[in-house]
């Protein structure tokens, strides 16, 4: 999909179209709105994709593969989720197992055994 998107609605579109902001004008997505709020105007317009062209690549972080497992959990949609049962998230197998899902391009979780404790 290279056109922009010219009205309102809902599109199915990769999430790399989606993240490259291909509307019209330079349009506010939820990232840059927490951006806004939290910092500043010119951190918003540093991280936005089509106002800083000098933009550098970053790295995903927790909250996005998170987001990413959600997207795909309530609209079926987007990188497919892969459970990685591992005693630690930090383990070699754990990062033997997504790297290899992640050449996949599946987005891997590991799942690592919760303990509470109470007071």
């Amino acid at each position: 999909m290279s056109a922009r998107i010219e009205k309102p609605g809902i599109y199915d579109m990769p999430e790399a179209v989606y993240h490259s902001d291909p509307c019209l004008e330079p349009s506010l997505s939820n990232s840059i709105a927490r951006v806004l709020l939290d910092q500043s105007p010119m951190h918003a317009h540093y991280a936005h994709p089509r106002l800083n062209l000098k933009r550098e690549p970053f790295e995903v972080t927790a909250a996005m593969d998170f987001g990413t497992a959600l997207h795909k959990l309530l609209l079926g949609k987007g990188a497919a989720i892969v459970e990685v049962k591992a005693d630690a998230y930090r383990s070699a197998a754990a990062k033997e197992a997504s790297f290899r899902f992640s050449q996949r391009l599946m987005t891997a979780f590991t799942s690592v055994p919760v303990q509470f404790l109470s007071r």
